[in-house]
């Protein structure tokens, strides 16, 4: 307590501001509750994240399988379209 003190009081209190701001941001967190792939692209290109190599989908595609998001449509493959 004699060292973290002040930064456990401060977070009490809710001053977080130094909290989590470390790292990259949760993309999740800057996205609508429903969103589209192009709002996922958009979202990834202000963040400095690279859409190269289908990043977006890819990303979309761990988040369901991971349970994160559900899918509302079926996400077409790039080069068939």
């Amino acid at each position: 307590m004699q060292f973290f003190g002040a930064d456990i009081e401060r977070a009490a209190n809710g001053d977080a501001s130094r909290i989590g701001t470390r790292g990259p941001r949760n993309l999740m967190e800057l996205l609508p509750d429903e969103f589209t792939l192009e709002d996922a692209k958009r979202i990834r290109q202000q963040q400095g994240l690279s859409n190269e190599g289908y990043r977006a989908v890819k990303m979309i595609r761990t988040w369901v399988n991971r349970g994160y998001v559900i899918q509302n449509t079926v996400l077409k493959r790039m080069h068939n379209a």
